[in-house]
C-alpha cells in the first residue's frame, strides 16, 4: 500500500474514533436511565476492547509488519478512547467516583495520563469502582504497550539486518571486482 495512503487511512481512522467520542449522545436523560444500563454500557465497552485486544494479538501473527502497526496504533486510539468513555460514563451516574472528571476533555486527560503512567493527581480515581476499572485498564496498557515494544524493536532489529545484509553484498561485489580486475 502507498505510504500516504496507509497514513491517510491511520490518521483518517484515528481521527473518527476521537471525533465519535467527543459527539456520542450520553447525556443521562439520552441514555443514562439506571445504574443497570451504566453497568450494561461499561461491560459491553470493557468486552468490546477484551476482543479488541484479542484480535489484535491474532493480527500481530496473521498480518505483515506495517499492517500490524497500523492496527496496533488504532488499537491504541480505541482502548482509550474506551476507557475515558467508560470514566465520563461512571462519573455521570455515581458522581465522586472519579474526584475532578466532569467534562469528556477531563476523561480522556485521566486516562491518557494513566496510560502514560505520569498521574498528575489532579483527576483520580476516588470510588472504590473506578479504581477496579484504572486496574483493568492498566492491565490493558501492559498488554497493548508490550505489543508495541515488540513490534518497534523488531522493526529495528530487521532493518539493521537488512542494513548489515547490504553492506556485506556491496563488500563481496567490490571485493569480486577487484578479484577480476587483478
Amino acid at each position: 500500500m502507498h505510504p500516504v495512503r496507509r497514513w491517510g487511512r491511520l490518521v483518517v481512522g484515528c481521527g473518527l474514533v476521537v471525533v465519535a467520542y467527543f459527539y456520542l449522545p450520553l447525556t443521562r436523560e439520552e441514555v443514562v436511565r439506571s445504574e443497570a444500563t451504566t453497568v450494561v454500557i461499561m461491560l459491553v465497552a470493557v468486552l468490546g476492547m477484551a476482543g479488541l485486544v484479542l484480535l489484535e494479538v491474532r493480527n500481530q501473527i496473521d498480518y505483515g509488519e506495517d499492517r500490524r502497526i497500523d492496527r496496533l496504533v488504532v488499537a491504541v486510539v480505541a482502548v482509550v478512547v474506551g476507557f475515558s468513555l467508560i470514566f465520563y460514563l461512571l462519573n455521570r451516574t455515581e458522581p465522586g467516583q472519579v474526584a475532578g472528571l466532569n467534562t469528556r476533555l477531563d476523561a480522556l486527560y485521566f486516562t491518557m495520563s494513566t496510560l502514560s503512567t505520569i498521574g498528575y493527581g489532579d483527576v483520580h480515581a476516588a470510588g472504590q469502582l473506578a479504581r477496579g476499572l484504572v486496574v483493568v485498564q492498566i492491565v490493558f496498557n501492559l498488554v497493548i504497550l508490550t505489543t508495541a515494544a515488540r513490534l518497534v524493536s523488531e522493526k529495528f532489529r530487521a532493518a539493521a539486518i537488512e542494513r548489515e545484509e547490504r553492506r556485506r553484498a556491496r563488500a563481496a561485489q567490490s571485493h569480486a571486482t577487484s578479484d577480476s580486475e587483478a
